[in-house]
């Protein structure tokens, strides 16, 4: 835009600058960019993404009858050379997938029997479920099962990808937990399956303890004696009891061994602060209480994140600590992802902020603290992508805002106000009814509350709109994948027992094909190699089945995972 504004971003600590009229820069790629030199930001996402143009456009005069045949030679080697660099960008790409009316076709999906979604996506093309008591590597293009161990019906493995660009970069090591907690089992194997050892654990009880990345496990123990459970007469007691914060607990220890040798890596402790109240209440048999016991953590290759009444704490391998205790709100605090883009985008919805943190620099040089930049407003990562390099798109408080991801804190390439329901709420509410599903390196593509809306990547212009989706008011969207031209929306209704496929051109918004499924998608929905993944359960139609493992009741939840074909 003409106007300048007031700055988006504000740097901790930049990378090292270039001139910015340097000519050899930045190379076109769809009138999206891939850096060639410059910030560190997403150069290793944007070397792995790098593109080819779709199309090249030859211009010939003069040439005789006698060379045509050599020129046609010449353009349909150009041809396949193109066709060729197009497969390995999607392939690479986040959410990218080589065509979406193959993923859409699920008759002719392979098909294996899984109670997980996808465990661990793993170098060499195998994607890790469990079936019952077994673990096994699958093989993401075929369907083919490579290997198979038998853990038990309480193993657990990781590291688990949470966001669409830790399911385009696979991981060399697979880590898996087995048997109670009174005699728990640490097993390590390589990306072939091939078992690389394993240690015993002895008796974690107290602790929670999770696969992680590198090779390592995250045991969390409390720092002090643990509080019994305190019941409350009333709801609003409780409530009451929280919001004041006259409560005290214990803080927590992360420790990241080697899952092999035991020897500490890394730890960072977290201090007790009642304002990390999310997790503190619970209801039982019609009581609330104050509970300490329950807990969440959630490992996956790029983000460990640990959440219990009075401690909230982000730890990534590459940094370390990101953040501890943070402040609860309504929008739910502090989320940390690894970005599409490269980096860590940590989107704080109460102080409405996102820092986006270059862990590939930091990679580099580990005695420096990673750069950080932190950006005004929520950072709307995509869902998928063709691999081409777009702008970083922000919800702020004025509206829709595209910065530069190579100078963000430059004039924004497009701004758009907001021009739908609840423009009076704060942000922090008007962003859970926005989402960028996918982007391509001509299209933005907006799920906003009850419709769909496609802008130009270039210049935010809206190109189409569309209601045509909408269920009961709303549009649930449970995944997206796109090929660039396409998009393909998997979308969860009122009915948990069944899903729909939305097959649509993203130019202008045409629905190219539906087709509803039975099925829940309560798993997996990702892409590895160039195609769809996604893993299904009966829904309401069919329930978990209880089994024993060495005297705890395990609930077993049938299902399956599903992988697209090539056209």
């Amino acid at each position: 835009m003409s106007r300048r504004r007031a700055s988006m971003a504000t740097f901790d600590l930049e990378p090292d600058d270039l001139a910015a009229d340097d000519p050899g820069r930045h190379g076109e790629v769809f009138g999206g960019e891939v850096p060639d030199d410059g910030p560190t930001w997403g150069r290793k996402t944007a070397d792995r993404l790098r593109a080819v143009p779709p199309r090249t456009w030859w211009s010939v005069s003069g040439i005789v009858a006698g060379t045509l045949a050599l020129v046609g030679g010449g353009l349909l080697a150009a041809h396949l050379v193109t066709s060729h660099g197009r497969e390995e960008r999607l392939a690479a790409a986040p959410g990218g997938v080589l065509d979406v009316a193959a993923a859409m076709d699920q008759d002719a999906a392979w098909e294996v029997d899984a109670d997980t979604g996808v465990l661990a996506v793993l170098a060499g093309g195998s994607v890790v479920v469990r079936d019952g008591a077994d673990v096994l590597g699958v093989d993401a293009a075929t369907g083919e099962e490579r290997w198979r161990h038998t853990l038990g019906d309480l193993a657990e493995c990781g590291p688990t990808p949470w966001s669409p660009a830790e399911w385009a970069t696979p991981v060399d090591e697979l880590v898996c937990l087995s048997g109670t907690d009174e005699d728990r089992t640490v097993t390590v194997f390589d990306a072939g399956g091939a078992v690389l050892g394993h240690r015993g654990l002895g008796d974690v009880a107290g602790a929670a303890v999770q696969a992680a990345a590198d090779g390592m496990i995250v045991v969390v123990e409390p720092d002090g004696p643990v509080p019994a459970p305190r019941r409350f007469d009333s709801e609003q007691e409780a409530f009451d009891v929280v919001e004041s914060g006259a409560f005290t607990g214990p803080g927590a220890v992360l420790r990241f061994e080697d899952a092999l040798t035991g020897d500490v890596r890394s730890s960072v402790a977290a201090y007790f602060d009642p304002s990390a109240s999310s997790l503190c209440l619970t209801w039982t048999d019609g009581t609330v209480e104050l509970d300490f016991n329950s807990f969440s953590l959630v490992s996956s290759p790029g983000v460990v994140g640990f959440e219990r009444c009075g401690v909230d704490v982000t730890w990534t391998p590459p940094v370390g600590a990101l953040a501890t205790s943070p402040r609860f709100g309504p929008a739910g605090d502090v989320t940390t992802v690894s970005s599409v883009d490269g980096g860590l985008a940590v989107i704080d919805a109460d102080e409405v902020r996102t820092t986006l943190v270059d862990v590939d620099a930091h990679a580099a040089d580990t005695e420096k603290t990673a750069p950080r930049v932190a950006l005004d407003g929520l950072l709307l990562d995509p869902w998928a992508t063709d691999g081409a390099i777009g702008p970083r798109v922000v919800a702020a408080e004025s509206g829709i805002v595209a910065l530069d991801p190579d100078d963000l804190a430059g004039d924004p390439r497009w701004e758009r106000a907001w021009d739908w329901a609840h423009r009076a709420e704060p942000l922090r509410v008007r962003v859970h009814d926005v989402e960028v599903l996918v982007r391509t390196a001509d299209v933005v593509l907006l799920r906003q509350y009850g419709e769909l809306v496609g802008l130009d990547v270039t210049t935010g212009r809206e190109l189409w709109r569309s209601r045509e989706l909408v269920e009961d008011g709303g549009l649930w969207v449970a995944g997206a994948v796109t090929d660039g031209a396409e998009a393909l929306l998997l979308t969860q209704g009122s009915d948990p027992a069944s899903y729909e496929l939305v097959r649509l051109d993203v130019a202008n918004g045409e629905v190219l094909a539906r087709a509803r499924r039975d099925g829940s998608l309560d798993g997996s929905v990702g892409t590895v190699g160039g195609r769809m993944l996604l893993r299904t359960s009966p829904g309401d139609a069919g329930g978990g089945t209880d089994v024993e493992d060495g005297g705890t009741l395990v609930t077993r939840s049938p299902g399956s995972l599903r992988g697209s074909p090539l056209a």
